[in-house]
């Protein structure tokens, strides 16, 4: 689902249904959202043609390939191994990174691999557009 206006900006999470309110704020601020549920989805996606990426950390198993892993659970922490991907492969300064789970162990982690802001859910549509609406301004 893409529609087209101002800065474009991707949202992976397996849930993203959830915050679907979060898409008509975007599309009413006159932005460009693409969503994304599945980490295969996000790895096809061109990271260098979003002005912002919103990545979930924790995935369920069915939604994690390739970073599903039974042995070490790297699954269920797919959006820090997709983060990490990102950084390793462009020079991308605007990835958010939001979970509902150990934000003691995901907020710092997700700074050391370069993110710049961690999120804790459950977050409201409007209060998630209000912590990433800074990073949209030129």
């Amino acid at each position: 689902m893409e529609h087209e206006t101002g800065k474009k900006i991707l949202i992976i999470d397996d849930e993203y249904e959830k915050i679907k309110g979060l898409f008509k704020i975007i599309s009413k601020k006159g932005h460009t959202y693409e969503g994304v549920n599945k980490i295969e989805e996000a790895l096809e996606k061109d990271m260098t043609k979003y002005d912002l990426i919103i990545l979930d950390i924790v995935f369920p198993p069915d939604k994690s390939k390739p970073f599903k892993d039974e042995k070490t659970d790297m699954g269920r922490r797919a959006g820090i191994e997709l983060l990490r991907k990102i950084k390793s492969q462009f020079d991308l300064n605007f990835v958010v990174m939001f979970s509902a789970r150990r934000p003691d162990i995901f907020e710092p982690m997700s700074k050391d691999l370069g993110a710049k802001k961690y999120i804790q859910k459950p977050i409201s549509p409007g209060d998630l557009w209000e912590e990433i609406e800074e990073y949209l301004e030129d």
